[in-house]
Order: structure tokens, then sequence, then C-alpha cells
């Protein structure tokens, strides 16, 4: 049984690496198997991601984080991005059929 997976991302939609100096890397997903929730699985993953992140040299990773994820990722040191009038950045997917799924952008330093 697979329990969860992760990945993170250090090149663009276009295929070209990221600049660790001046760009974040990317948490692209996180997953864990409802019956494994709560074991240490996702801070295991969240955790190779990062190291893996900078060992790469980046000193920061951003994402947009599903609602049911935010309360883990502030837990684990993210904080919510914010705009300059200080509301929380979120993304919107459309899942078709007039469905949403709205995200909120989260980051955190590595270093």
């Amino acid at each position: 049984m697979i329990v969860g997976c992760s990945a993170y991302t250090y090149r663009t939609k276009e295929n070209l690496f990221l600049d660790p100096k001046t760009d974040v890397a990317i948490l692209k997903a996180l997953y864990v198997h409802p019956e494994w929730a709560r074991k240490g699985v996702g801070r295991l993953l969240l955790r190779a991601c990062e190291d893996g992140a900078r060992e790469r040299g980046f000193r920061k990773m951003e994402f947009a984080a599903t609602f049911a994820g935010k309360e883990f990722y502030l837990r684990e040191g993210y904080e919510v991005l914010r705009d300059g009038e200080g509301e929380e950045l979120r993304d919107e997917r459309d899942l078709g059929e007039g469905e949403k799924l709205v995200l909120v952008r989260m980051g955190k330093d590595l270093v």
C-alpha cells in the first residue's frame, strides 16, 4: 500500500531551471492516505522536499495549499502569503461544472 507521496520542483513550466538565488522552490504535491493521517508521514514527506530544495541552494519554498491542509502547514512553520493590503493570496482552480477549488498561498524560509 502506498501511504503517501510528495513532490517539489525547481523548474519552470517551460522546463527551465529556477535560480535558487532569486527564485523559490515550489511544493507541487503532498498526499497522505487517510488511514495514515496523523502518524508523521506528511511531516516526513514535507521534510524530504525541504531538504532536497535546500541541497539545491533554495532559501524558500512556496505553494498553494487547500484549506484542509492549511493548519498542518502552519504547524510546520509555513506562513500565509499576503498582498500589500494584508489580504491572503489565493489561487482558484476550475474543477468544471461551475465548481472551483480555492487554495491559499503559503511559504517558508528554508534557512
